[in-house]
């Protein structure tokens, strides 16, 4: 979402908000566009002068600040998009993981082992830090009580998460332009 904003009224459009990296702010002026790709160092008002030396070669503009009046000018449109990211997937993985309960006594064991159970089977995905998700399956359990001399009761829960290798790249948006969808031809 972008941070710039630019308002039209009539012939004039204003730039406000907050101007960063991977924004694209342009003006179409009867049909011919001016589009400036912002930088770190930029503010709405360096935007509005980088878009009007742009314009100055198709017509008469004045810039006041933030503000671009295009004189003479019958049809004005303004706006400002911002770079998307877009993943797409590399392959799918599969990683196994045990959760071990030993408990001093084989009741203990089950119900501590039901109550993790029972909580990860409420979880079918479990949200990852890059924005995706892994689905989280049951593989099975394992009762191990060789260890019943040292008064300990073994049960393992064994599960498998399902994730993917994503790469994550920004796109840029469409600030003007066309777009034929269905023999249907939408202008803007």
């Amino acid at each position: 979402m972008p941070a710039l904003t630019a308002a039209v009224a009539g012939v004039t459009v204003t730039f406000g908000g907050a101007a960063s990296i991977g924004q694209l702010a342009g003006v179409r002026v009867d049909g011919h566009g001016y589009a400036y790709r912002t930088i770190a160092t930029d503010t709405p008002a360096s935007v509005a002068a980088n878009i009007a030396t742009l314009a100055r070669a198709g017509g008469i503009v004045t810039l006041a600040q933030t503000t671009l009046t295009f004189h003479g000018a019958g049809d004005v449109l303004a706006r400002v998009v911002a770079d998307a990211p877009a993943v797409m997937e590399l392959r799918r993985q599969v990683q196994g993981f045990r959760i071990i309960c030993w408990c001093p006594t084989p009741l203990l064991r089950d119900a501590v082992a039901a109550a993790i159970d029972t909580s990860l089977a409420a979880m079918r995905f479990i949200a990852l830090p890059d924005g995706s998700a892994a689905r989280l399956i049951f593989s099975g359990n394992a009762v191990l009580d060789q260890s019943q001399d040292a008064i300990l009761y073994r049960r393992d829960l064994i599960y498998t998460v399902e994730y993917a290798t994503t790469v994550t790249a920004l796109q840029p948006s469409m600030l003007f332009g066309s777009l034929d969808l269905n023999a249907a031809n939408f202008i803007e």
